[in-house]
């Protein structure tokens, strides 16, 4: 048996709320997930013993890079308008990332976008980077 794996960039599914992220997914990097903190700190005391101390940190900030001709741009705008004018976070959302493939699956229930993209205009088609933070992000990274 091969132990060879394909990654199809087909197979990663990404939305928050009903907005899909599909359509002008840019090449390359198209989606990274990072998280706020570690997962606990530690501490040593001057006998060598290490204690530590769980952060319940889920945070993450996780980005969609698409092409400036995306249609994904005028949805996500419409989201980060929305949140900015609107009392009591109405352009929070839930966010999912999922590799239909290997099953791995980044799922929060409050997401929004944290800042607004950089925009450039040229000759060539140029890439968005969109910033949504996520109060608590859960983890199943698989492999295959």
């Amino acid at each position: 048996m091969a132990d060879n794996a394909t990654l199809d960039p087909q197979d990663i599914f990404m939305s928050i709320g009903e907005i899909i992220v599909q359509g002008g997914i840019a090449e390359g990097t198209f989606v990274e997930i990072e998280y706020e903190s570690d997962l606990f700190t530690d501490v040593v005391g001057s006998d060598g013993v290490t204690a530590r101390a769980k952060t319940n940190d889920g945070r993450a900030t996780v980005k969609f890079s698409v092409m400036q001709t995306s249609p994904v741009n005028g949805l996500l705008s419409a989201l980060m308008n929305v949140d900015q004018s609107a009392p009591n976070g109405a352009g929070i959302a839930p966010l999912l990332v999922q590799n239909h493939r290997d099953g791995s699956t980044f799922f929060g229930e409050e997401a929004w976008i944290m800042k607004r993209p950089s925009v450039a205009y040229g000759n060539e088609i140029k890439i968005v980077d969109w910033e949504v933070r996520v109060g608590n992000l859960s983890f199943q990274l698989n492999g295959g």
